[in-house]
């Protein structure tokens, strides 16, 4: 700026005389043009020596303002005088401008989570810096941020060159902050990802100068950060029916448990159950947090819908159809007697006694003599029975011993005749004994 002036002071301790260049919006953003800093105006001629006072003559002053280049200014002369020696005067002609650019800074802006990857129900947080590279300095500029519906966030600020910024906030970034030529501003937003994101996370920050500056390269002013977002959830499953065994031809009750602790929800999972075929008459109902079909029959195949902290649960019944069998395949203690009174006796046959079959009730022999078949194990007490294979089978007591050899021998041999005829192919024949009294 360029203008005129001519003035009349005492010295700076006294009267003050300065002329400034200020914004309009804001006086305290202003350039000091110039300041008398000299001593009283006086000047001593003749001799003996007189006291004259003098005045600065019309003078042309030029100062720069570059740092308001751009804004409304106002030109401002200001005169203080005090009351001890009236001789202050002032006068201001011919101001002009006589060159002036716009205003520039070169804003810039970077966001970033530092990873490529998130997990649906996971956190990220993002890191985001506006900076002025000048040469003017940007007293308003719009730092922004929205957030997409998929991430809740909360976010604090710092300043670093002269840069200043709103300490925290949460929700969308929108703020204004204040840039000097070289400062900058950091966002730090902490971020949860909702459990139900899918795709990608796609995330825009801009920063936008105001007030009249000019941005020079606004191509800089925005910065996105992508993420792909991968699904990740710890599905659990529990079956129990309460109890280790069943009676044969009883019934089975079973609660099956499918749960997600999460993180993220789950779509479309899949809970089987394929039953053995020796429970029978199956039916089920399905119920809870999360959701499934409400009922069926037969094998469970299932799709379900499980969000994070939900679960279902799965009530089945059925029937065990094969005695002696728990419901689950498992075998209990069931044991089969050949105590069927005049069933006739069935060979097992060579394949069955290189298989070395027990012989069920449908092959035992019937009674005979006040003896019965079982099939619990024979113990080795016939010498002159081949040594293999040997037979399941044995005697079993079930009436006194005759009270006479002869009645005991006519009863051992027609038990031994139909212990024989039950056993395999390959079993030696051989008459008993006669039994004697001791």
């Amino acid at each position: 700026m360029r203008w005129s002036q001519k003035f009349n002071v005492e010295a700076a301790q006294f009267d003050t005389f300065s002329v400034n260049l200020r914004e309009v919006a804001t006086p305290t953003n202003a350039v000091r043009m110039f300041q008398h800093l000299g001593a009283t105006m006086t000047d001593n001629v003749g001799n003996p020596a007189v006291a004259v006072e003098e005045a600065a003559g019309w003078g042309q002053v030029t100062a720069r303002a570059d740092a308001l280049a751009g804004l409304n200014v106002e030109f401002a002369a200001n005169l203080v005088s005090d009351n001890t020696v009236v001789k202050a005067g002032l006068g201001i002609d011919d101001v002009s401008v006589t060159a002036c650019r716009a205003a520039s800074a070169d804003l810039s802006i970077t966001k970033t989570d530092g990873v490529t990857t998130v997990t649906a129900g996971g956190s990220t947080t993002y890191t985001i810096t506006a900076g002025n590279a000048g040469p003017s300095a940007a007293g308003s500029v719009t730092a922004a941020d929205t957030f997409p519906a998929s991430l809740t966030c909360t976010w604090t600020c710092a300043g670093a060159g002269g840069g200043t910024c709103a300490a925290a906030g949460s929700g969308s970034i929108n703020d204004t902050a204040s840039l000097p030529a070289g400062g900058s501003v950091t966002y730090t937003a902490a971020c949860t990802i909702g459990p139900g994101a899918t795709g990608s996370i796609v995330n825009t920050a801009t920063a936008t100068v105001g007030g009249g500056v000019v941005d020079p390269n606004p191509a800089g002013n925005s910065a996105t950060d992508t993420d792909t977002v991968t699904p990740a959830a710890n599905l659990g499953i529990t079956k129990t029916d309460g109890a280790t065994q069943v009676a044969p031809g009883g019934t089975l009750s079973y609660t099956i448990v499918a749960s997600n602790p999460g993180p993220s929800g789950v779509t479309g999972a899949t809970v089987a159950d394929t039953f053995p075929a020796s429970c029978t008459s199956v039916s089920w109902a399905c119920s809870g947090t999360g959701t499934c079909p409400a009922n069926g029959t037969g094998a469970i195949t299932a799709l379900v819908d499980l969000p994070v902290g939900t679960q279902v649960t799965n009530e089945s019944s059925g029937v065990s159809d094969e005695p002696g069998r728990h419901g689950r395949g498992q075998r209990h203690g069931v044991r089969r007697r050949a105590d069927r009174p005049g069933a006739g006796a069935r060979h097992p046959g060579p394949a069955a006694a290189r298989a070395g079959r027990v012989p069920d009730r449908r092959d035992a022999p019937p009674r005979a003599g006040g003896f019965s078949l079982s099939t619990e194990p024979l113990p080795r007490v016939a010498r002159r029975w081949p040594a293999k294979p040997r037979s399941d089978a044995r005697l079993s007591c079930s009436s006194p011993i005759p009270d006479s050899p002869q009645k005991a021998n006519s009863a051992a041999r027609a038990v031994l005749s139909a212990f024989t005829r039950a056993l395999p192919f390959g079993y030696g024949r051989t008459r008993p004994r006669p039994l004697t009294r001791p």
